[in-house]
């Protein structure tokens, strides 16, 4: 399990930071209508909100490698209270999930992280490692993951 806090804001310049937009149909996207080249369900609404106790499903999509594609990975609104969480990932066998762009645990099906989550709330990720991690085999190698993945995943996410 990964540690951390979890960041509010978005890193603009060298010690500057801009707040998240409060509006909630601006914030999780919940008024978007395009799909791009996905389905719905693989790319809407762009930002999935997760209260604290919730379990929610969301899926992504792409093939081994397709880095920085939509939908690639989900993006998910936490909603924070100032205190401590974990976020868990779970998908199905012979999947890898990566949150945050960063953290997975090699040839599991499951992963966490914890971390303070502020009030504001915090966005994070979640995506196939091997889609997701990086654009080339040598940096998807680390996943350990026992098959090519799907070419749509669907992740179980947990916000305790």
């Amino acid at each position: 399990m990964q540690t951390g806090r979890w960041s509010a804001a978005i890193p603009r310049a060298a010690n500057t930071r801009v707040a998240l937009p409060v509006s909630a149909g601006y914030l999780n996207g919940s008024t978007e209508i395009h799909t791009g080249n996905r389905t719905a369900q693989d790319s809407l609404p762009p930002y999935a909100t997760v209260n604290i106790g919730q379990t929610l499903q969301v899926c992504s999509a792409g093939a081994p490698l397709e880095y920085n594609k939509e939908s690639n990975v989900r993006y998910l609104l936490l909603q924070g209270d100032g205190a401590s969480h974990t976020l868990t990932a779970q998908g199905a066998a012979g999947t890898v999930p990566v949150l945050s762009g960063l953290y997975f645990t090699a040839g599991s099906n499951t992963t966490s992280q914890s971390g303070v989550a502020p009030v504001a709330g915090a966005v994070t990720t979640v995506g196939d490692c091997r889609v997701s991690y990086g654009q080339y085999s040598s940096d998807t190698t680390a996943c350990s993951e026992p098959a090519a993945p799907p070419v749509e995943q669907c992740w179980s996410v947990t916000w305790q």
